[in-house]
C-alpha cells in the first residue's frame, strides 16, 4: 500500500539526514535491502518505520538491537512522529504472542499506556522514545 511505501521512504530519508549523529561513517557507502516478515499474517503496517530507522542504524553501526524487542511507531516525510493509531491492548497482545519481552513506544503513547490493564503491562517492559533517533540510541544501547 502507498501508506507503507511512504512510511518506508520517510524512514530512510530520516536515517540519511541523521546518520552522522550516531555513526561516524557515511551511509551513502552502502546498499540497503528491506524485508518484512509478517509472522502473524496481519498485513504490513505503516507503523514500522521507526523500526526501519533502528534497523538501518543497527546495520550501519554493526551493532545488534536489544534482544526480544519490538519497535512501534511511524515517522513521516517531515521527520516528525505520527500518533499511535492501533489500540495498545492489541499491540501488547501481538507483542506477547510473538514472544517479545520489550516494546518501544513513542512518548506520546504514555497516556494510553497508563490506561492499560495491569496484567498487560506486567508482561512487557516498555521503553519510551521521543524521536526515531532517540529510539535508535535506546535500542542499540548507545544512549
Amino acid at each position: 500500500p502507498k501508506s507503507v511505501r511512504d512510511s518506508i521512504t520517510a524512514a530512510f530519508n530520516y536515517f540519511g539526514e541523521n546518520s552522522r549523529k550516531i555513526i561516524a561513517g557515511s551511509y551513502e557507502d552502502f546498499d540497503y535491502s528491506l524485508y518484512f516478515n509478517d509472522m502473524q499474517s496481519r498485513g504490513v503496517s505503516d507503523e514500522v518505520s521507526v523500526a526501519e530507522v533502528v534497523g538501518l542504524f543497527s546495520g550501519l553501526a554493526n551493532r545488534a538491537v536489544l534482544p526480544s524487542l519490538v519497535i512501534y511507531g511511524r515517522v513521516v516525510m517531515s521527520g516528525s512522529m505520527m500518533p499511535v493509531t492501533t489500540e495498545l491492548d492489541e499491540v501488547f497482545v501481538a507483542v506477547a504472542n510473538a514472544g517479545a519481552k520489550r516494546l518501544m513506544l513513542p512518548e506520546e503513547a504514555r497516556i494510553k499506556y497508563n490506561e492499560l490493564r495491569d496484567d498487560l503491562k506486567k508482561e512487557i517492559n516498555v521503553i519510551f522514545y521521543t524521536t526515531p533517533l532517540d529510539a535508535a540510541k535506546k535500542a542499540l544501547g548507545v544512549e
